[in-house]
């Protein structure tokens, strides 16, 4: 299974602001798996609820069992989070925010 930590919230006090889902909004804000690694090999990640609005990013740590759903199963379904994106290469070799 990859462990993973949320690194920052866009969201405040679990309720919508003025600015809610916007990327210059993010606060710093942590929660991690238990024994989540403090480096090595990561893939960052980003979490949105069905409407699209952007909720929590952070970073997968994974190993040859994860399949990239762990946070949103076990974090993101609680705050209504729907969709997964990585930071990772397209086919044409140019990086963005790509849904799993």
């Amino acid at each position: 299974m990859g462990q993973f930590r949320i690194k920052k919230t866009y969201i405040s006090n679990d309720t919508p602001t003025e600015d809610w889902g916007k990327v210059s909004s993010a606060v710093p804000f942590t929660w991690e798996t238990a024994g989540c690694p403090t480096s090595g090999r990561s893939e960052k990640f980003r979490l949105y609820d069905d409407d699209g609005i952007l909720y929590f990013s952070g970073e997968l740590y994974g190993d040859d069992n994860a399949n990239g759903f762990e946070p949103i199963d076990m974090f993101g379904t609680s705050y209504g989070c729907t969709e997964i994106k990585y930071w990772d290469k397209n086919r044409d070799g140019n990086f963005g925010w790509h849904t799993l």
